[in-house]
């Protein structure tokens, strides 16, 4: 196993990662004040799914460093006390209304939700349990809503009846994939062109937003960030050997939900295709879902022990895994921002990825290989080419921590506080959705 060189990632680096992200005039946390924010995310960790939604409880914990925070986490509403209820459902049922996470004050308001054929009524039903929860907390001065639909829809259509400016970001599939639902749709046009600001993770999003009706004049660029104290290079012998990692294996790593738009269960007829050129991998999965039991029915005509599924992990554990890995695979469909990436970049570990507008944006030759599609020829040619590259650790690593997420903070601050200059959330313009 040829040795990845393992630097230890230093204190974050003030910057943005390129010319474009570098958005104009940050206003500094002594100037913000009182500033009083209302973080609006139905992906929120909670104590049933501590997971869920890391990335908007790091923006949320990060920008309360300089303003008041208060978050309100919508969940879906469900009786309690039924045992025999879906486990999805029953963790939904037992989520407390207001919970404190490391003094982060969260409130979950109940939202009805109806699956299926819902699409029309559903942003409305999240509205109604966001403006119960609004009225319990007064003050606030502006709301920062994360995906466009179905929150930024509710905190939007909160803002024009309140008076009260509305910031809403881009995430990835709230602009890729839900725009494809007639009813979604116009709600998401509805809820771009009446934003006060609008915020995406990557150059793409702002672009699709700007197509689907949002001003370019009111659109920033925000990427998310990394946590540069959990994930960093660490020796990577010693940490196969506390996770119980082959030593002399290539560790292939894939961390996400198993869902088929992550597209693990595609790495799978890679795997023999790589044994055979010479390389002895392991794939490891970090992480759960509704293809788990799929994944694990193909393990039998793999070569044997190809493939370790490790379920869902805190991100202490996630950030070991990344240490230990020799690369990173994400064969997505389609995504916004992955973090994956800069996790693992700043744990000095390349990535291999399919091709979409998201992937194209963040790797580089210097940080990782793409490939063209998800088939088992392209993937193993691709996770071939990253195996043999002797790749420069403190080059990942200096990459990612120009990404802190005290500097997603900084931007956010900036375009929240741009939005209360620009006064309350403006109507919707007038005429039908794109």
């Amino acid at each position: 196993m040829s040795p990845r060189s393992s630097p230890r990632a230093e204190p974050a680096i003030e910057g943005s990662i390129d010319a474009i992200r570098r958005q104009p005039g940050p206003v500094q946390a002594e100037d913000a004040g009182p500033l009083r924010v209302a973080f609006v995310a139905s992906v929120f960790p909670n104590p049933g799914q501590p997971i869920l939604g890391t990335f908007n409880a790091e923006r949320a914990f990060a920008l309360r460093r300089l303003v008041d925070v208060h978050v309100i986490a919508p969940v879906p509403w469900f009786p309690r006390g039924l045992p025999m209820a879906p486990r999805r459902w029953r963790q939904w049922a037992n989520v407390p209304d207001r919970e404190q996470r490391d003094g982060l004050v969260v409130d979950h308001p109940r939202r009805l939700v109806v699956p299926k054929v819902g699409d029309a009524v559903n942003g409305a039903l999240y509205e109604r349990a966001l403006a119960a929860a609004l009225d319990r907390v007064p003050g606030i001065d502006v709301l920062d809503a994360q995906f466009v639909w179905p929150d930024g829809f509710a905190a939007v259509r909160q803002g024009q009846q309140r008076g009260i400016p509305v910031c809403v970001t881009a995430h990835g599939s709230d602009l890729t994939w839900m725009p494809r639902f007639p009813a979604i749709r116009r709600q998401i046009v509805s809820t771009l062109r009446g934003a006060t600001r609008v915020m995406t993770v990557s150059r793409t999003l702002a672009e699709l937003a700007v197509t689907l009706g949002a001003d370019p004049a009111k659109v920033a660029v925000v990427p998310n960030g990394v946590d540069l104290q959990r994930f960093r290079a660490i020796d990577r012998r010693a940490v196969r050997q506390l996770l119980g990692l082959p030593l002399t294996r290539r560790i292939v790593l894939g961390v996400g939900a198993l869902t088929t738009a992550k597209g693990f269960e595609f790495v799978l007829p890679a795997l023999p295709l790589l044994h055979d050129r010479g390389h002895d991998v392991q794939l490891v999965l970090v992480g759960d879902g509704p293809r788990r039991r799929y994944l694990a029915s193909r393990l039998r005509s793999l070569p044997a022990d190809s493939v370790r599924l490790v379920g869902q992990r805190l991100p202490d554990q996630v950030a070991l895994y990344m240490a230990a890995a020799d690369v990173l695979v994400l064969p997505s469909a389609r995504e916004g921002w992955p973090t994956v990436f800069y996790e693992a970049w700043a744990c000095g570990t390349p990535v291999v990825a399919t091709r979409y507008p998201g992937s194209e944006e963040a790797v580089t030759e210097r940080l990782g290989v793409l490939v063209a599609d998800r088939s088992p020829a392209a993937l193993a040619q691709g996770l071939e080419r990253a195996l043999v590259r002797d790749w420069p650790g403190a080059e990942l690593v200096a990459h990612a921590v120009q990404r802190p997420w005290h500097e997603v903070a900084r931007q956010t601050l900036g375009c929240l506080q741009d939005a209360v200059r620009d006064g309350g959330c403006r109507p919707a313009p007038a005429g039908g959705g794109r």
